[in-house]
């Protein structure tokens, strides 16, 4: 593990954003995303794409359960690769709103995504402190 976390709610928000470049187009830059822990935790078995994708399909699953809006927009934008024309068209909303909401979207999904590695890592913690010697 060569990256450290994000520090601030924009690092994090950078790093979503990358995870979606990889959910939508396969991008191949995600080294970043594997310092996560919920990522990790998905590669036995599996190579780094696919464990991106899994987190990025279990946040939204969250996500939709919190605002389904949010999570369709969001599918629309990154998934299906739409423009936010095509996507205030058929969510009946001005392409302005659209981006505003495209924000908020985000935010969720980054919030997600923190509540998410901060389970994994106090899993983690939780299987290193069972590994240690009583004092």
């Amino acid at each position: 593990m060569t990256e450290q976390l994000p520090n601030s709610m924009s690092d994090w928000t950078d790093l979503i954003k990358q995870a979606l470049s990889v959910w939508a187009a396969g991008a191949e830059d995600s080294a970043r995303l594997e310092s996560l822990s919920v990522v990790r935790a998905r590669l036995p078995g599996a190579d780094l794409h696919t464990a991106v994708e899994s987190l990025l399909e279990e946040a939204m699953e969250r996500v939709e359960a919190r605002s389904p809006r949010y999570a369709e927009l969001l599918r629309l934008r990154f998934r299906e690769n739409k423009n936010a024309r095509i996507i205030g068209n058929k969510l009946s909303l001005a392409e302005s709103t659209v981006y505003r909401s495209q924000r908020e979207a985000l935010q969720a999904l980054t919030e997600v995504v923190i509540e998410m590695e901060s389970s994994a890592r106090g899993t983690l913690v939780a299987q290193f402190e069972t590994r240690l010697e009583a004092p």
